[in-house]
């Protein structure tokens, strides 16, 4: 576990793994590249004025997962890389063929514009995720504010440019496995964490207590940050159809580390790797960053029990 000092002290705006490993904090002042390996070394900081309104993309292809990170410019799409921000009037999720689906922007934050069509999908107030499915379909996580039916969706983008949806609890994070979206609510305080799968009509509240989630690309497994009776650890989760399955818990941090951070948590940005092997956490004026243990690599204990673990919340 490291902690690195950023030259600003301004608010987070978020987190994402461009590549395995590479991560990159975002703030509203700059951000930081943090490269993750046996040593964890700090790039550098690149000075830019971000947005709250962003998107962070996830997408699957050939050699694995890679995230990025966009965000509207003056009437522009702009894209951070580790050592450069690049902006468009658009940006093609899978290359720029026809038919393929785009970011444009829309009322200052990013939107999704369909194949060979003006109207918009939906505008973004917070964050949306997107990942190829199986069958050149698209999943994204979409905050439909200026509907009457407001709220998070969950859609499903055909190739000729038609979608489904689902509805999603509240949530103020997510993140997107291939059949699954895992859902955080309330971080800071009761720290809610449910999972969801394509065509469920319920929820299932997995833990309480969480302040940060990590769900693989396939959707099958499951890491939790979460504060327990004995202090931080890591709860291990593996999902088997609608089923939810314990496993191994393992103590995170020594002592008090999260303390360093500032006295702000609800501040904080809280992300965990695709791969999930990697946690970042970002506060003002700096950022942490652990790695998460192999639990198949170690005896965990099969706890990680939470009470009424059969509770099921509805969707709607």
């Amino acid at each position: 576990m490291k902690i690195f000092k950023i030259p600003i002290f301004g608010y987070p705006r978020g987190a994402f793994f461009a590549h395995p490993r590479l991560a990159i904090a975002a703030y509203e002042d700059g951000y930081a590249a943090i490269e993750l390996g046996e040593e964890i070394a700090f790039r550098g900081w690149r000075e830019i004025r971000l947005p709250e309104k962003k998107a962070i993309v996830r997408i699957r292809g050939k050699r694995g997962w890679r995230e990025r990170y966009f965000f509207v410019f003056d009437r522009l799409i702009g894209e951070i890389f580790s050592d450069k921000v690049v902006f468009r009037e658009e940006v093609f999720l899978f290359g720029k063929r026809t038919p393929s689906w785009k970011v444009v922007p829309s009322w200052g934050a990013p939107a999704i514009q369909p194949p060979e069509e003006n109207r918009m999908l939906g505008g973004i107030r917070d964050l949306f995720i997107l990942q190829p499915a199986p069958g050149a379909d698209l999943d994204a996580i979409l905050y439909l504010g200026s509907r009457q039916d407001e709220g998070w969706e969950w859609h499903r983008l055909c190739p000729d440019g038609g979608s489904l949806r689902q509805k999603l609890p509240v949530g103020d994070r997510f993140e997107m496995g291939a059949t699954r979206v895992a859902v955080l609510r309330e971080a800071a305080y009761a720290g809610l964490a449910y999972v969801v799968g394509w065509g469920w009509n319920v929820a299932h509240l997995v833990a309480r207590g969480a302040w940060a989630l990590g769900l693989s690309p396939a959707g099958d497994r499951m890491v939790l940050l979460r504060r327990g009776k004995d202090g931080w650890v890591w709860d291990f989760r593996r999902i088997r159809g609608a089923q939810v399955l314990p496993g191994p818990v393992i103590p995170a941090f020594s002592g008090e580390p999260l303390a360093w951070l500032g006295d702000d948590p609800w501040q904080w940005v809280c992300r965990i790797s695709p791969d999930l092997r990697w946690a970042v956490i970002a506060a003002p004026g700096k950022v942490l960053v652990a790695r998460i243990p192999d639990p198949a690599a170690r005896q965990g204990d099969p706890g990680g029990r939470v009470p009424n673990p059969r509770r099921i919340l509805p969707v709607r």
